[in-house]
């Protein structure tokens, strides 16, 4: 649920609150007149029972005045009238009786919940001003009593707490492990070649993803290497892509630390995800951003290239990236050349004895020996499989 709908929907659940708090109070005063016109009307009762008395007791006195009946006062006799309008009640009277009975009207106006939920949160929402709701304070607080909030706490942690592991657990957690640590030895392990000195284990994975590399890259479409109708048509595609999408940023210079081995990793337009935005940008104005060997941002103009449109440009970087990733170099990992902007010790020696290196120096040194972006998806195997 969204947070707006969440709300509005808190909102409202305090102003039913706020209703049935008013209704119940209602109700009470209600009741409580109610028990007063019982009490009332007993005594009333009582009262009449006692004119039926005098009524049975006149009755019989009139019987034995029967003899005299002639001198009984009629029905319009000016005496009988008289009697008449002192025991009847007035409409002043009456009139005085209601002004008495106390008004009972709640006076509630409730919001229509009837129509869409957009008309009834504006309705509701008019209703909380209206009434000073404090919708501020925690509305489960507001909702529940105390002994209630408590007893769903209890249930809430019985069904989905946490639970002590069981046997499963750390079986699942050591399989786990035991895997990871398999694949990364056996599988991941290193691009290969060297360090300092010593020759490491290469990479199965990241060994055949580079010799299926050589099938597809752009220079291998004038070679025979056995492809596969796949493989011909991706090799075509990357050669299109190596003539068509000529980029500024793909500047190889010694003198500018933009080197054959390095100058993918320096140029920040080969980065798979940086690439997206200072590659697009160096193609707009025909400029080339990169990191030298101490991390120091580069920007140089390359005039001889011309200035493109930003989805031309977004189409040009993608496929320069797609033709380079199946060549020797490759392309760095993501982001791994933003790294080239740490400019402090990183604490490793390339050989022995001697001086920890820089971490700008640290990185061109890994991608140089194979690690790319073939052994960055060969590294992926292992959180992917855990």
């Amino acid at each position: 649920m969204k947070k707006r709908t969440q709300r509005e929907a808190e909102h409202a659940a305090l102003a039913q609150r706020d209703q049935l708090s008013r209704l119940e109070r209602h109700v009470g005063r209600a009741q409580r007149r109610t028990a007063e016109l019982i009490e009332k009307t007993n005594g009333q009762f009582d009262g009449l029972l006692d004119i039926q008395d005098k009524l049975n007791q006149i009755r019989r006195h009139l019987t034995e005045m029967e003899p005299d009946r002639q001198r009984w006062p009629a029905a319009d006799d000016p005496a009988t009238q008289d009697i008449l309008q002192r025991i009847q009640p007035s409409k002043a009277d009456l009139d005085t009786a209601l002004q008495q009975w106390p008004d009972l009207s709640i006076g509630l106006t409730v919001p229509n919940a009837e129509g869409d939920w957009k008309g009834y949160s504006q309705e509701v929402r008019r209703y909380v001003e209206e009434h000073g709701i404090d919708v501020a304070e925690d509305p489960l607080a507001q909702l529940l009593t105390a002994d209630r909030a408590a007893e769903i706490c209890r249930r809430f942690d019985r069904d989905f707490g946490p639970t002590p592991w069981d046997r499963w657990d750390y079986g699942a957690v050591g399989l786990t492990v035991l895997v990871g640590a398999l694949l990364d030895y056996f599988l991941v392990a290193t691009p290969g070649a060297s360090f300092k000195g010593v020759p490491q284990q290469g990479s199965p994975a990241t060994l055949w993803l580079k010799e299926q590399s050589k099938k597809l890259a752009p220079t291998a479409a004038r070679e025979d290497l056995g492809r596969n109708a796949f493989q011909e048509l991706v090799a075509g595609l990357t050669t299109k892509a190596e003539k068509w999408a000529k980029v500024p940023y793909d500047l190889v210079s010694p003198k500018l630390d933009l080197t054959p081995n390095t100058h993918r990793l320096a140029a920040i337009g080969h980065d798979p995800l940086l690439g997206l935005v200072f590659g697009a940008r160096d193609i707009i104005r025909g400029t080339c951003t990169f990191l030298d060997s101490k991390g120091v941002w580069q920007v140089i103009n390359r005039p001889d290239y011309t200035e493109q449109g930003v989805l031309q440009a977004l189409l040009t970087v993608i496929a320069h990236g797609f033709s380079d990733a199946f060549t020797a170099k490759g392309l760095p990992p993501p982001l791994f050349s933003a790294l080239q902007a740490l400019k402090v010790n990183s604490g490793f020696t390339l050989k022995e004895g001697g001086d920890p290196v820089s971490v700008p120096n640290l990185v061109r040194h890994m991608y140089s020996n194979g690690y790319d972006l073939r052994h960055f998806a060969t590294m992926a195997i292992v959180p992917a499989v855990a």
